[in-house]
């Protein structure tokens, strides 16, 4: 019974000590000596994030690339740490670039009923735009006639494909 008594006394010192050390002493480790704030990267071009990391006497490293509507192509998208955050000089700054927009291929939906070619353009990351309804002699009523843009062209996700639909 003693046994258990010094086991449990064992692991309650272990677990208090381990709990210091990461409330107490491990902070105080980590932000002593001096402390960097980390520069915004984000919308920068490789180059420029570069030197900017050089001058700041942090290093950054690239962690993947992502489609991006609103940063362009070859520009930081993402950081980690955060711009503003406090790091030891040497600190590196993981990076993640754009791609640009995400472009994808316009799907032939001509003679396909409107249904039809609502769902190829949508399942193609597109969407449905304009839709007129004309007379045709060729087609019949309720089938795609005419499309833009045209099918096989490269667009950027999310465009919207017009249709004229025979009636």
């Amino acid at each position: 019974m003693e046994w258990l008594f010094a086991l449990s006394a064992f692991t309650f010192g272990m677990v208090a000590f381990v709990i210091f050390m990461c409330l107490l002493v491990m902070p105080v480790y980590l932000l002593a000596g001096q402390g960097i704030t980390v520069p915004d990267f984000r919308g920068k071009s490789w180059t420029e994030a570069h030197d900017l990391a050089r001058r700041s006497q942090v290093f950054i490293e690239r962690n993947g690339w992502e489609y991006n509507d609103t940063v362009p192509k070859s520009h930081i998208a993402f950081q980690q740490p955060v711009a503003g955050a406090l790091v030891k000089p040497g600190r590196r700054v993981f990076v993640v670039i754009s791609r640009g927009p995400e472009s994808v291929v316009v799907p032939d939906v001509l003679g396909k009923s409107r249904r039809d070619a609502e769902l190829t353009i949508l399942e193609a990351g597109l969407t449905v735009g304009e839709e007129r309804l004309r007379t045709s002699r060729q087609f019949a009523s309720g089938v795609v006639m005419r499309q833009y843009p045209k099918a096989g062209m490269q667009v950027q996700a999310g465009t919207g494909v017009s249709l004229h639909i025979a009636r």
